[in-house]
This record gives structure tokens, C-alpha cells and sequence, in this order.
């Protein structure tokens, strides 16, 4: 018998639930929580039957909340008692997961039982839905440049969670599918290691079946990076609308000089208005305002320095001086990109625990 606990997450499930939930029982795991995530009433007949002839722990929310509230459900539902075993391990509704690789990769949780252990599809395989391909492809590479943390596919749905993550992971931010991102950023946050296990791909019907909104739910996982580009925006028009203006009417006539000048100054003001709009509204820090104002008042002096020896560079090349400013928009739109993985990395990030039994907890 396998000591973790099998979580399924499902949304107006068909009969191929019973198969997954059979197969799971012949694989060796004793308890399915199953989490029924405001289903049609047509199909009670099948929840029913889950809980009275196969045993499985029914959570049921009265209206559909999301598969990321699904999981936590389940997960705050096996905290309360994990009945001795090391985590969960979570199952698609339509035996996409084979048994081959689930077992795999809840053996990968039982010999590094600390670690978040994700079944990773190969998304070269010809079999794969474009949007699939494209769409998990695309959030890896901006997972990995972005933010640091490297996995091969972001929306796999065969996870094996360690019961020492649980609290942090329920803690996580989203509800719906943008959740399963927000789960591996918080790997990095809470210095939780990540293993991939690699899987088959298989998409039955052309994965014709998933809840998954390419639209709606891609928007919500690129919630944080939109964010910051709109912060990014708005603190620009006030740094460029400030920094032309001194460029054009300070008396400085070292061009140099002037851009320094000119470039601190605007740089301050417009600081202000994109740290207060990056720790509330963007990164969602709720940290004590010094220290977290200090690490990124550090990287603004470094940032702004960088960017005025770049632009300096630059501006060599041209003779108008309004091209200054067209040199300072390139020399901080190449920073910009840096400066995201190293806000979220470092300035915003929650420094007050990073013990993941223990949570967020103030």
C-alpha cells in the first residue's frame, strides 16, 4: 500500500471517474478524496456512488469555485488528518494520468518526501493540441526568465504534494487554474524543491474536455506580470514626462552631467508612486514598509545609475537632444526585465517565514 492519499479534483465528471478511482485502488492507495466542484445536479447519481460503493471522501462546494479552491479544499481537508501519510497526489477526472506514471511519481514523493513532484508531459509529441503546446511552452519560458524557476510544464495536473508544503501551498494565491502557476512561483519563495518525473502524453479527445479557458484563464496567470508592465507604465509617463522636461531647461551643458541630474531626479519621483503600486497592487506584500523599501530603493540606485551610464552610451550617436529620452526609454526597457525576476525574487518577496509547515502566518 502507497501512504498518500489520492485528490480529485472534478467539475460535472463522466463515468470514467469510477475507472480512475478503481485503478487507484488497485494501484495501492487506500484513501481518494474526491472534491466535487459545484457539479450539475445530473450528476449527484455519480458522487453518490463514489462515496457509498468506493469509499472515497466526498467535499462538495455548492457552486463552482475554481479547480485552485478544488485543491485547496482538499488539501486543508488532509491537513486536518493526514491518517500517517507523507501527501497527496493529484489525479485528472478522465484517466488522462496513467497508472504507470502515477505510481511513479508518487514513488519520486516517497523517496524525497520534501519535495513537489510534477509529472511532465513532452510537448513535442505530435499528439499535442496546439493551444497546449504553445500555451504551456510559452508560461515555461516566462516562469524560467522571469521569475527563476525552471519546470517543463506548468499545467500538469499529475502533482505529488509533500504534507510538509501543504500549509504553504493552501496559503497561495488564486482559485482557478492560474493556481497551479502560483503553486510553482511559491516553490521558490518557500525554498521548496521541485522534481520532474516525465510522463506520457495523452490527450483523450484532443483534450476536448478540459474546464481550461485559454482567454480567461491565461489572463489570470499572467495576472502579476500584466501588473507590473501597468505599474511599469504608468511610473515611466511620470519619469519621461519629468526627465525631457530637465533635460530641456536645466542649465547643465555636460551632457553627461545633465543626464545623471536629470535622471535621479525624475527617477525619485516616479519611485514613490511604482514602489507603493509594486508592493500593494503588484507583488502583494504585506512586509513592514522599511525594509522592504530599502532592498528596492538599493536596486532603484543601482538600476538608475545603470541606466544613465546605457543612455550616456547612447546618446553619443545622436546630436538632437530629445533623443535622450529615446535612448533612456531603451537603456531602462532592457533593465525592466531584470528588475522583475529581481523584485519578485528578492525586494517583495515574504522574508517573515520561509518554513513551509509553517505557512505565511504573521
Amino acid at each position: 500500500m502507497l501512504n498518500i492519499t489520492v485528490v480529485i479534483p472534478t467539475l460535472n465528471p463522466s463515468e470514467k471517474i469510477f475507472d480512475v478511482v478503481t485503478h487507484s485502488r488497485e494501484l495501492g492507495f487506500d484513501r481518494v478524496i474526491i472534491v466535487n466542484d459545484g457539479s450539475r445536479a445530473d450528476r449527484a447519481y455519480i458522487f453518490d456512488r463514489l462515496e457509498a460503493e468506493f469509499g472515497c471522501e466526498v467535499l462538495t462546494h455548492e457552486v463552482n469555485r475554481g479547480k485552485g479552491r478544488a485543491l485547496k479544499t482538499a488539501m486543508e481537508h488532509f491537513l486536518a488528518d493526514p491518517k500517517g501519510d507523507v501527501g497527496i497526489v493529484t489525479l485528472d477526472d478522465d484517466g488522462q494520468h496513467t497508472a504507470h506514471d502515477t505510481v511513479n511519481v508518487a514513488q519520486a514523493l516517497i523517496n524525497e518526501p520534501d519535495k513537489l513532484v510534477l509529472g511532465v508531459r513532452d510537448f513535442n509529441s505530435p499528439n499535442v493540441p496546439p493551444k497546449s503546446k504553445w500555451g504551456n511552452k510559452l508560461t515555461a519560458f516566462f516562469m524560467r526568465f522571469l521569475c527563476g524557476v525552471k519546470v517543463s510544464d506548468t499545467q500538469t495536473g499529475l502533482r505529488a504534494i509533500p504534507l510538509s508544503a501543504i500549509p504553504a501551498f493552501i496559503k497561495v494565491s488564486g482559485e482557478r487554474f492560474e493556481y497551479e502557476t502560483n503553486m510553482l512561483l511559491a516553490t521558490k519563495d518557500y525554498g521548496i524543491g521541485i522534481k520532474e518525473v516525465t510522463i506520457d502524453t495523452v490527450y483523450i479527445e484532443g483534450n476536448s474536455g478540459t474546464h481550461f479557458h485559454p482567454i480567461r484563464d491565461s489572463l489570470m496567470i499572467y495576472k502579476q506580470l500584466f501588473a507590473y508592465v501597468g505599474s511599469a507604465v504608468a511610473s515611466a509617463v511620470i519619469e519621461y514626462g519629468l526627465f525631457t522636461l530637465l533635460t530641456l531647461l536645466l542649465p547643465i551643458d555636460e551632457r553627461k552631467t545633465l543626464i545623471y541630474v536629470s535622471k535621479f531626479i525624475a527617477r525619485f519621483f516616479s519611485s514613490i508612486f511604482n514602489f507603493f503600486t509594486n508592493k500593494k497592487l503588484v507583488f502583494g506584500n504585506d512586509g513592514k514598509t522599511l525594509p522592504v523599501a530599502l532592498r528596492y530603493y538599493t536596486l532603484c540606485i543601482v538600476q538608475t545609475i545603470l541606466s544613465s551610464e546605457i543612455t550616456t552610451f547612447l546618446s553619443k550617436f545622436f546630436n538632437a537632444e530629445i533623443m535622450i529620452t529615446v535612448c533612456n526609454f531603451v537603456a531602462d526597457a532592457f533593465l525592466a526585465i531584470f528588475s522583475y525576476r529581481i523584485q519578485r525574487g528578492w525586494v517583495f518577496a515574504q522574508k517573515n517565514d520561509k518554513n513551509p509547515a509553517k505557512g505565511n502566518d504573521k
